[in-house]
């Protein structure tokens, strides 16, 4: 049977948990992120109908729908990117090993 200290045993113990928390709060910022992102860009039939209407000198309407659906798809793919990022951390922090 192989021995093993008090300490080494405590520092796998961490690294272990340490690479376990990285990957949940990297998944659960990805899903968000992926949750804002369609919220962003998925609209209803009648928002689809207000939005399609032509005008003889633009529509304001579409325009700030865009934006606005530009700007939450933004915020809703930097989670997915830090979330992605944070799980690229725990696979880099595993391969490194415990200290």
């Amino acid at each position: 049977m192989i021995e093993m200290s008090a300490d080494l045993f405590a520092r796998l113990l961490t690294h272990s948990i340490i690479e376990t928390l990285l990957n949940l709060l990297g998944l659960i910022l990805t899903g968000v992120g992926a949750f804002i992102t369609a919220l962003a860009v998925i609209i209803s039939d009648k928002q689809a109908d207000e939005l399609s209407g032509t005008y003889f000198d633009g529509n304001e309407a579409l325009r700030t729908a865009l934006l606005q659906q530009s700007r939450s798809a933004s915020k809703g793919l930097w989670f997915v990117v830090v979330g992605t990022g944070l799980q690229a951390a725990a696979l880099i922090y595993h391969l490194l090993g415990p200290p």
